[in-house]
């Protein structure tokens, strides 16, 4: 019998659910049939176990997307609406997931993501604004959820620093410098630049 959509929704966020599970730093709030416009929940992170509000060190807007089109595992690209992207500059990015569930198999399933800061999201559109939506490049998920951490973590110290002011300044004038914060384990910069640029 073939899966219905809410079916497909549902096990696309069951399963990212137990993924991040794993990681005593991330609160997910990730509610099913959620009606909201371009987004589907957040993620908060935290600086230390135990997700007390004390530590709290972010929240990242998310937007989930579940498919049994087999496409996104052959060329990992996926097909974002236009006026979400809109959206998701409006609001200083999203981490954008897609979630590949097997109909014939509701529990094997595969996670993709794309996080995409107000950079991102300009390139992406540019001369493309007119277009219904935009085929973009996904990173499949790390296995071990203490990396993406890491992504997590490093999206947040660039969306605060990418503030629409600074992409502003950018366009007005040629920046002679550009200054990249590192966050994760000293002496695994190289790692993380060749897998995750």
């Amino acid at each position: 019998m073939a899966l219905n959509k809410k079916q497909i929704e549902e096990a696309g966020i069951a399963s990212l659910k137990q993924y991040l599970l794993d990681s005593p730093y991330i609160d997910s709030d990730l509610p099913s049939n959620d009606k909201t416009p371009s987004f589907d929940g957040s993620l908060t992170i935290y600086t230390t176990p135990g997700l007390k509000k004390k530590n709290m060190k972010g929240i990242a807007a998310i937007q989930i997307k579940s498919t049994t089109n087999k496409s996104i595992l052959k060329n990992r690209k996926f097909p974002v609406e236009v006026a979400d992207l809109n959206n998701y500059f409006h609001q200083s990015g999203v981490i954008f997931f897609v979630i590949y569930v097997n109909p014939n198999n509701i529990r094997q399933t595969k996670i993709y993501y794309k996080d995409m800061l107000l950079f991102d999201i300009k390139e992406a559109l540019k001369g493309k604004e007119a277009q219904q939506s935009i085929k973009l490049e996904f990173e499949k998920i790390d296995e071990n959820v203490s990396d993406f951490r890491l992504v997590l973590e490093n999206f947040l110290y660039h969306q605060d620093f990418q503030s629409k002011f600074s992409l502003q300044h950018v366009q007005e004038k040629e920046p002679t410098n550009f200054v990249m914060k590192w966050i994760g384990e000293k002496g695994n910069q190289m790692k993380y630049m060749q897998k995750h640029s």
